[in-house]
């Protein structure tokens, strides 16, 4: 008889559906600062991530960084991509497309400038990090720097102590002081 329960107990389980949560999909991001070569009022950034569609053309517009003249900047979620193709426009006609190739980012933060992207990049106007290194001895120990300072009294007569010339000068002597 106990075994019937159980059993009972195990069919009532087994009527239950199991639900399995996937867990949440990765989605990853860019910024992407961009600082063209010559002043633009229009700024639109065309992208494309890996493995997916492409913006609208012209793209969508990047926005000027405050306090950080001539640089522009775009946050964009890739989704589960890992990357992305773009080229920047001015909505005019004219495309910064590195060429021809478009240019490949990493999710993280890039910068684009002069043709060349880096990744993994600070904000292009971030303050640089204080140098907190002490500074270095120098390289020669102070009797070496004193030796040198010695050999060029010896090649300056107007620098050796005590050795004075009057000769070529015009004008009344000048009595020295007794020490």
């Amino acid at each position: 008889m106990p075994r019937k329960w159980l059993t009972a107990v195990l069919a009532a389980l087994a009527a239950v559906p199991l639900v399995v949560t996937p867990a949440s999909a990765t989605t990853n991001a860019v910024t992407v600062f961009y600082q063209p070569s010559s002043a633009r009022s229009t700024v639109n950034i065309h992208y494309a991530p890996a493995g997916g569609s492409w913006t609208a053309v012209p793209g969508v517009p990047m926005a000027a960084v405050a306090g950080c003249a001539g640089r522009y900047r775009k946050d964009a979620d890739l989704g589960g991509a890992t990357g992305m193709r773009t080229t920047v426009n001015n909505g005019a006609g004219s495309w910064d497309n590195n060429n021809g190739a478009n240019y490949a980012l990493s999710a993280g933060t890039s910068t684009v400038k002069d043709g060349v992207v880096t990744g993994d990049a600070t904000g292009p106007c971030a303050a640089a990090p204080a140098d907190t290194t002490a500074p270095s001895t120098p390289a020669q120990p102070l009797v070496e720097h004193v030796r040198r300072l010695n050999q060029i009294r010896r090649a300056i007569p107007a620098l050796r102590m005590g050795e004075y010339s009057t000769d070529g000068v015009s004008g009344p002597a000048t009595p020295r002081p007794e020490r």
